[in-house]
């Protein structure tokens, strides 16, 4: 089965946008990204606690956020999706990256996101399989030991489990 909020013909951005729900941000978040000339902007409401939100513009929108990425190619996407910060600035001195802006929104919205990673790196490999037309990839049945579970593994959820408040594996927030 697939996880909760995901359908065989989820929209990528949905995918994304139904992850981010449950985490709240800062407002004013203002960012654009131009994948391989897709424009795309994300920016959190006015008000606190607001979320992050991500919306397609589509090709050859003229939008640009406080900060503003540009991205050669989807190629160049999953390389950067799945890597650190040296694999940044080698995209950017082969300038296939590119970051225009205010720095300061990436780092603080990265330190916000950070201790949600785990969730947002499944919402970000479901929306790779809707874009590409393939089944989001159904969980395990295998065992998890314990130690390696530090959150909900339903793709939407990813709270945090914190024993002995919140049982591993079978997350109360949402079931899975």
């Amino acid at each position: 089965s697939l996880p909760a909020g995901v359908s065989e013909m989820s929209d990528p951005v949905e995918v994304l946008n139904e992850a981010l729900a449950a985490i709240p941000v800062a407002p004013g978040y203002d960012i654009s990204a131009e994948v391989a000339g897709s424009v795309y902007a994300a920016s959190s409401g006015a008000h606190s606690p607001s979320v992050l939100r991500v919306e397609a513009l589509g090709a050859g929108v003229d939008r640009r956020g406080r900060t503003h990425i540009v991205v050669d190619s989807t190629e160049t996407l999953q390389k950067l999706a799945g890597a650190g910060q040296v694999a940044a600035f080698q995209l950017i001195a082969s300038r296939k990256l590119r970051i225009e802006g205010d720095l300061s929104q990436l780092q603080a919205l990265k330190t916000e996101l950070e201790p949600h990673m785990q969730s947002l790196e499944r919402a970000g490999h479901l929306a790779a399989d809707a874009a590409l037309g393939r089944l989001p990839r159904q969980r395990s049945s295998t065992w998890v030991p314990d130690e390696s579970a530090p959150c909900c593994m339903e793709v939407t959820c990813g709270r945090r489990f914190q024993p002995p408040f919140v049982r591993r594996h079978h997350c109360r927030t949402c079931g899975g």
